[in-house]
């Protein structure tokens, strides 16, 4: 164990950041302070749900049940990556509890008592506090005042900074114990095949299937932008196509035009350009936008009716379906699926485990 000072030192260098403040406030402020020990049953004092002749079910056996359902059936919808996030979830989850069990037992007091006694007695949130939150997301406020809504905005401040406590302090016993996570994210072989940017010799390859008049496609562009930006040399970002045609008619035709634009080495200006248009993509707006971009329009025209480039769509829908692929954006990373417009910050972490898995690979 590390001395007490040292520990506590610790805490208040962790601490010692400006609170992350949610775009959800409201919500987030009334699901975080649920912070209560998770309760113990064990299988035998589980209520009993059912009985069939003079056997039982209890409500634990129930419910270890759904959950076996739950993974089982993921992953025969191939959302292994969705079963990944369960267990991954579930499992920081157990090990927080876990070092918190051990170390409030070791101490003689329950996880609250032990909380608090770390945390010590802070400060209340002061007006001034108040106040600038209320200023900086005074847009997500409505039509409330200050007067109105400063005490709930006076609770989050007040529960974020126990959160935020909470979590420095969790991070210190991780590293006082060691704690080392084996579970493994899935990887599913998906070819790399399509408009590419960056070296073909990266070693971390990112395939998106997209659908140009999906909302959420386009959030992703700045996050794809920056990561491109930041690994010029280890990163290569593979578009595939994966057009949501009962949703975004027009979804099927872009994707068509992408294609012919990458054939003239027009891609990038034609791609933003898209996004830009995903409310009018019809054949005849496709043909301005590549004229706009400076493509051979004559060429592009008789492109994008070609069977050669219907049949490179198609194939990728079939090869996304194969993956799992069921909406946009889709990501493969290496292999490893995820989905949803994610912040840059998550696609670095996730390449920053990577990079250590092939450098520790390499060094066997």
């Amino acid at each position: 164990m590390l001395a007490k000072e040292t520990r506590m030192q610790l805490l208040r260098n962790a601490l010692i950041t400006p609170i992350v403040l949610s775009l959800s406030f409201f919500t987030l402020a009334c699901s975080a302070s649920n912070q209560s020990e998770v309760e113990k049953t064990s299988n035998a004092d589980s209520p009993v749900v059912a009985t069939l002749g003079e056997s039982t079910i209890r409500q634990a056996e129930l419910d270890q049940w759904i959950m076996e359902e739950y993974l089982r059936s993921l992953a025969e919808q191939q959302n292994q990556s969705q079963a990944y996030e369960v267990r991954s979830n579930s499992l920081n989850d157990m090990i927080d509890q876990r070092l918190l069990d051990a170390e409030a037992a070791e101490t003689g007091l329950s996880v609250p008592e032990l909380l608090a006694k770390e945390q010590g007695e802070a400060d209340p949130i002061t007006d001034e506090e108040v106040s600038q939150f209320y200023t900086e997301n005074s847009r997500r406020m409505g039509n409330a005042t200050l007067e109105q809504v400063g005490e709930q905005i006076r609770k989050f401040l007040t529960t974020t900074r126990d959160i935020d406590f909470r979590d420095a302090y969790l991070r210190m016993l991780r590293a006082e114990n060691e704690v080392r996570i084996l579970l493994t994210r899935p990887r599913i072989d998906v070819a790399a095949t399509g408009i590419t940017i960056g070296p073909d010799d990266a070693i971390i390859t990112i395939i998106e299937f997209t659908d140009y008049q999906c909302p959420f496609c386009e959030r992703a562009e700045p996050a794809m932008q920056r990561v491109t930006a930041t690994y010029p040399d280890k990163v290569r970002w593979v578009y595939r196509h994966y057009p949501l045609t009962s949703m975004h008619p027009q979804a099927s035709d872009a994707a068509k035009a992408a294609i012919c634009a990458d054939r003239q080495g027009k891609f990038i200006g034609v791609h933003r350009s898209l996004f830009k248009n995903k409310h009018n993509l019809s054949v005849q707006r496709l043909k301005e936008i590549a004229g706009e971009q400076g493509l051979d329009v004559a060429a592009f025209s008789t492109c994008i009716a070609s069977s050669d480039v219907v049949a490179q769509v198609k194939r990728d829908m079939r090869e996304g379906e194969l993956a799992g692929v069921s909406g946009t954006p889709a990501f493969f990373l290496n292999g490893i699926p995820f989905s949803g417009a994610k912040p840059f910050e998550e696609f670095d972490k996730l390449i920053q485990e990577e990079l250590v898995r092939i450098d520790t690979v390499s060094a066997k």
